[in-house]
């Protein structure tokens, strides 16, 4: 049965987009028919990071207004691996259902998985994001401003009809966290007060441009995007902490 995953994040720069991505290729390349659907209009993240900007010509608001048909406005990344693009600018008033309308046109069994990377932020952007999805991760890094950036989210989301959400840390730093720079997992957990799907370390290695493993090595936030698609599909992951050193 498909599922739709919301990607959110109350503060900007956290790298939900990139933790999306990634977990989008780890779900595609375990046979999983993924969707990655862009919903930050005028940026457009998605594309860029998986390296198809070309190939996209259309976007969900082509779908919605009925100028082409969802078939031909998603583009394949990779196998099992799809992108539906945000407009390049902002959509007209009264499109507020517009991602949840142009998504309802590939049926109900298209894919495994659609994931929806929300724009940042708790406004508009976020609810229309957040209307078709099942489920949201909150992406957060390991500082006060965006743990309670996370927890306002939550908020939000749980006020729009979602109850199952979970915090995803991005970017974190067991030795950072030991020397006081970086909150604790035990805290931000807490403080958000969401269950914890998983944790991405800070990865020199994953750059803005390339979500995959840079020349050809495998990083340890690639393997991280692994352990976090196993248990989005039900696998029981246990938490390494040796593993985010």
């Amino acid at each position: 049965m498909q599922h739709t995953i919301l990607f959110a994040s109350g503060k900007g720069g956290v790298g939900k987009s990139t933790a999306a991505c990634g977990i989008g290729k780890a779900l595609a390349a375990a046979g999983k028919k993924t969707l990655i659907v862009d919903c930050d209009a005028a940026l457009n993240s998605v594309k860029v990071l998986l390296q198809c900007s070309e190939s996209c010509v259309f976007n969900w608001l082509d779908v919605w207004q009925g100028r082409v048909e969802a078939a031909a406005a998603i583009t394949e990344a990779a196998e099992n691996l799809w992108v539906l693009s945000a407009p390049v600018s902002p959509p007209p008033a009264g499109a507020g259902h517009a991602v949840a309308e142009a998504l309802k046109a590939f049926g109900e069994d298209a894919f495994d998985l659609i994931l929806l990377d929300a724009p940042a932020g708790i406004d508009a952007g976020l609810k229309r994001a957040a209307e078709p999805a099942d489920s949201a991760l909150v992406v957060a890094t390991a500082d006060t401003i965006s743990v309670h950036a996370a927890l306002q989210t939550d908020r939000t989301l749980a006020a729009a009809g979602i109850k199952h959400t979970r915090l995803l840390i991005n970017r974190y730093s067991v030795r950072a966290a030991r020397k006081g720079q970086y909150l604790s997992l035990t805290r931000m957990i807490d403080s958000s007060e969401m269950p914890l799907i998983g944790v991405i370390p800070e990865d020199k290695a994953l750059t803005y441009a390339s979500v995959v493993e840079p020349d050809g090595k495998r990083s340890k936030s690639a393997e991280a995007f692994e352990r976090i698609a196993k248990r989005i599909q039900g696998e029981h992951v246990p938490l390494t902490r040796a593993l985010l050193r």
